[in-house]
């Protein structure tokens, strides 16, 4: 879920004179169809590595290239990887 107006923002969320961009990521299907493009920017920032995926979901790209291309040592980005790495193993084995 998309949290930051500038990140939603940046991947197609406007304000408009009704609402504000914090306003409309409130609304599921424009918060999910903006994470979804945020996602695929930072897949193809972070080619092939997942882990910096998430990590950069969470904490924001520049957070991981600040960090050296690594998981930033923030106590929420490290909780939030493994956390999703282990929900995303999982679906992929009841799916598969």
């Amino acid at each position: 879920m998309l949290s930051t107006p500038d990140t939603g923002a940046r991947f197609g969320v406007a304000a408009d004179k009704r609402r504000s961009v914090e306003q409309k990521l409130a609304d599921p299907k424009l918060n999910i169809s903006a994470g979804v493009r945020y996602l695929r920017f930072l897949m193809e920032l972070f080619p092939n590595n997942l882990e910096l995926v998430l990590a950069a979901y969470n904490a924001g790209e520049e957070a991981v290239e600040r960090h050296g291309r690594r998981i930033p040592p923030y106590a929420e980005t490290q909780a939030y990887v493994p956390t999703v790495l282990k929900l995303y193993r999982r679906f992929l084995t009841q799916t598969g």
